[in-house]
């Protein structure tokens, strides 16, 4: 038996959808998620981190950047679901079709750029050991121009 496994990705704020991809069906769209070629780690959930987390591989396009960008300045959430279904002659026609297996959902905090490929990290919005919402990084968006020595 073949086992297939799907990934799908939703980069959202406030209710509106910015970006929907899926990994598994080539060149097509399937519930209105569009084929990419990307990848996710394993979901790290542990009590000696903050913050619990997931990360997607994305290839090096500057769409890409942009909007990954906009992600983390526009506090986007992300919302990741794993699917896997045994496959024999034919694949499954929807995500309905398949059993999701793991789904994660946390904000866009760090991106990487390679010549390779754009590492994505999400991370939970809320402290994994106390249940507090973490600290916020200082940028000059939120508090204006920073004092220089």
């Amino acid at each position: 038996m073949t086992t297939a496994i799907a990934a799908r990705v939703r980069f959202y704020s406030d209710g509106v959808d910015h970006k929907l991809w899926q990994n598994f069906w080539h060149d097509q769209t399937v519930e209105g998620f569009t084929y990419l070629n990307f990848s996710t780690t394993d979901i790290l959930l542990n009590r000696s981190a903050d913050e619990g987390g997931i990360t997607l591989r994305l290839p090096p396009l500057m769409e890409h950047v942009d909007l990954i960008s906009q992600a983390i300045e526009g506090e986007y959430l992300a919302e990741v679901r794993l699917y896997e279904s045994s496959v024999t002659s034919a694949l499954p026609a929807s995500f309905g079709d398949m059993e999701q297996v793991a789904r994660f959902t946390g904000e866009v905090q760090k991106m990487r750029v390679t010549f390779t490929d754009i590492t994505v990290d999400l991370g939970a919005g809320i402290d994994a050991v106390n249940g507090e919402i973490p600290g916020r990084r200082m940028t000059t968006s939120l508090i204006g121009r920073l004092p220089t020595l």
